[in-house]
């Protein structure tokens, strides 16, 4: 399936959806039946460590603890599915450091197939939230009232929702203007519709955040972006504009490219793996601020920053930070970025939010989260790392 024009705006908006539910349905298949099994299998066989724990403990080549990983790493991404596996290895018997390392090795070694995964994951998520956008606001009355809007606001978003919803799109320079417009339309209400969120969702300071700020522009431009880029990966344009910057090649391309990758000898699979690794801890390496350690090859790229784990009402959390001080600005940016993320979609499994403002950096992922967890976690920061 690809997109294919002309479409009204609301028609593509669909289209860009049911094909990326497509792209997903397939890489699913493929990464958990085939993709992760092998990548886990390597791992046991070429890695020094790895291999050896894997003589001493033969139940950690069993399918049954291979599929255990593989559903896992494709339920919790990035660290907290590591966190999940370290504690399954225990169950096999592995002490927790062992656990730990190992289950660091397979976070490190699996990251070049799971940035398409990842990749796909935030694609839908900007999808979603300009499908969301642009039908105006959902609240009564009362609430518009509360906050202070007055008619001809709501008017505004109404007619530059309804506008951008029965555009019809022609050709590629009519996609270009249109996601201009995009663009614009976000900034101006996306900050208003997270006020109607947080009144709606009964907290106590739904005004935070009332005017547009450099967060709302980047995040604008973040889900323009990435919609603009798949619609023309999708279209076959040629180029959509500043607006669509990034891949070039569809979803299903650049998975082709990986199946290939899985088509080679075993070894030839590590070598890849160990290469975008590698790859990848020198580009951190590389920004890593002064007072982080720089990690051998066999340690994770997490302990590059200083990390914390919580225990909220038995769900875990983890604070990533760059040093153990960080800046009133980007704490309140961040927090600001979480409590979007949350409230566009608050059933999400796990809360995954990044924010790097001048070499100051500040991670935080929340199993099943939910609104009150975003203030306990709020408080900690602000406790803990305020400077």
């Amino acid at each position: 399936m690809t997109i294919r024009l002309p479409l009204t705006a609301n028609e593509l908006v669909d289209a860009a959806l049911e094909q990326l539910d497509d792209e997903g349905s397939q890489v699913k298949e493929a990464m958990v039946g085939e993709i992760l099994p092998k990548t886990i299998q390597v791992i046991l066989q070429f890695d020094g460590k790895a291999h050896q724990m894997a003589k001493d403990y033969p139940a950690l080549k069993s399918e049954v603890t291979i599929e255990a990983i593989t559903q896992t790493l494709w339920s919790y991404p990035g660290s907290s599915g590591a966190a999940r596996v370290r504690n399954s290895l225990m169950v096999e018997g592995l002490d927790e450091e062992a656990a730990f390392e190992l289950s660091q090795t397979i976070l490190n070694y699996t990251r070049y197939p799971m940035s398409i995964v990842n990749y796909m994951r935030h694609m839908r998520s900007s999808i979603n939230s300009i499908r969301n956008i642009f039908y105006g606001p959902k609240a009564p009355d009362a609430i518009f009232q509360e906050l202070g809007y007055t008619k001809a606001q709501l008017s505004e978003w109404v007619a530059s929702s309804n506008n951008l919803n029965t555009t019809r799109i022609e050709n590629e320079d009519n996609f270009k203007k249109w996601l201009v417009e995009v663009e614009a339309h976000l900034r101006t209400f996306l900050p208003m519709q997270g006020r109607i969120n947080r009144a709606l969702n009964g907290r106590s300071n739904p005004n935070r955040g009332d005017s547009p700020r450099l967060f709302d522009t980047v995040v604008a431009r973040a889900y323009a972006r990435r919609f603009g880029n798949y619609v023309a990966a999708h279209a076959k344009f040629k180029d959509a504009g500043r607006n669509a910057q990034g891949r070039g090649s569809t979803i299903s391309d650049e998975f082709a490219q990986l199946l290939d990758v899985y088509e080679s000898s075993d070894k030839d699979i590590y070598k890849k793996l160990l290469a975008d690794y590698e790859h990848r801890s020198n580009r951190l390496s590389a920004s890593a601020s002064k007072h982080v350690e720089r990690p051998g090859r066999s340690s994770s790229v997490i302990q590059r920053h200083i990390e914390q784990s919580l225990n909220i009402n038995g769900k875990k959390v983890e604070i990533r930070t760059s040093s153990s001080r960080l800046p009133r600005p980007l704490v309140d940016q961040f927090m600001k970025s979480l409590v979007l993320q949350y409230e566009m979609n608050p059933d999400q499994k796990i809360l995954s939010t990044r924010l790097n403002v001048s070499g100051d950096s500040i991670e935080v992922e929340i199993e099943h989260p939910a609104k009150a967890d975003l203030k306990k976690v709020q408080s900690f920061i602000e406790t803990m790392y305020l400077t």
